[in-house]
């Protein structure tokens, strides 16, 4: 029998979006998420990642639609600023030659 080659997913080109509205329901009760997202999710463009968020809404007419926004993604630094060199390390990596 001939083994069958699985090529690795490409996620290029695609996106996901997920329903927040139970996580809302079960996080933040206590707060009005009327006009947060309803949905949101990642979007992969010629290898590079956007976040998306969507709301479900109503034309003058009651038809439901969704409207949403696109954004670069945003990589936060990492817990404990973010930097793996020690201020020393760092202090070391500056140039020394100022001009003043």
């Amino acid at each position: 029998m001939e083994k069958v080659k699985i090529m690795p997913y490409d996620n290029n080109n695609t996106f996901a979006l997920f329903d927040q509205k139970e996580k809302y329901e079960e996080k933040f009760a206590d707060r009005d998420t009327s006009k947060w997202p309803r949905f949101s999710g990642r979007l992969t463009v010629d290898g590079k990642e956007f976040e998306i968020a969507a709301w479900v809404k109503e034309d003058r007419n009651g038809k439901k639609y969704f409207s949403g926004v696109v954004k670069e993604k945003q990589d936060f630094p990492q817990a404990g600023g973010g930097n793996s060199k020690s201020a020393h390390e760092v202090a070391n990596d500056l140039d020394d030659d100022i001009p003043f």
